[in-house]
């Protein structure tokens, strides 16, 4: 989120129309290797930190370097992998360590917080890369908060349903309140 935030700040600051701008949510994360020297620190890695030039790929995409988020809840609830699990306060998303391998991604919790940002700047949308890579098949319900398949799906569309909800609330409580007068 800290360099999506960024760049649309920037961009109304310079007189973009905020209707004109798309935030991009992945359903994907990238994948890292520390420096070997890292590896046994107690302290997490933090963003700035050298790591590998080679990576690790998933299962599904065969990518170095990506894992579709289907990929990375399946490495989660493998009972053989031991990931930590942990959560960057700047940039306002996950990532999971197990040894020399981090992985960096986005889940429910980052994914509000982007959706919220984009509805709170009135930006045009949202714009997801990819579909395909969210849980489609469920594997991961229990992961994920007991929701069965497009988890992360299912959170976008639960935060604009939210708002939407309370706008609505919100503009019948006016409609309502005889002390509020239209101003024309």
């Amino acid at each position: 989120m800290l360099f999506q935030e960024y760049t649309i700040k920037h961009l109304l600051k310079l007189g973009a129309d905020p209707e004109k701008l798309i935030l991009g949510i992945p359903f994907y994360g990238r994948t890292f290797l520390r420096l070997e020297s890292n590896v046994n620190n107690i302290v997490p890695p933090r963003l700035g930190e050298m790591f590998r030039n080679t990576t690790f790929n998933g299962s599904f995409t065969q990518e170095e370097g990506f894992m579709g988020y289907n990929e990375i809840c399946l490495e989660f609830i493998n009972r053989n992998s031991n990931w930590s699990m942990l959560w960057d306060d700047v940039s306002k998303t996950p990532y999971a360590v197990q040894n020399e391998k981090i992985i960096v991604y986005d889940n429910h919790r980052s994914i509000s917080e982007k959706v919220n940002f984009a509805l709170n700047y009135s930006l045009g949308g949202v714009m997801i890369w990819s579909i395909d890579t969210d849980d489609f098949r469920g594997d991961c319900y229990e992961f994920v908060n007991g929701q069965r398949d497009f988890p992360l799906l299912r959170t976008v569309d639960k935060e604009i349903h939210e708002l939407l909800r309370y706008q609505s609330q919100y503009l019948a409580s006016i409609e309502m309140d005889p002390h509020i007068s239209e101003v024309t």
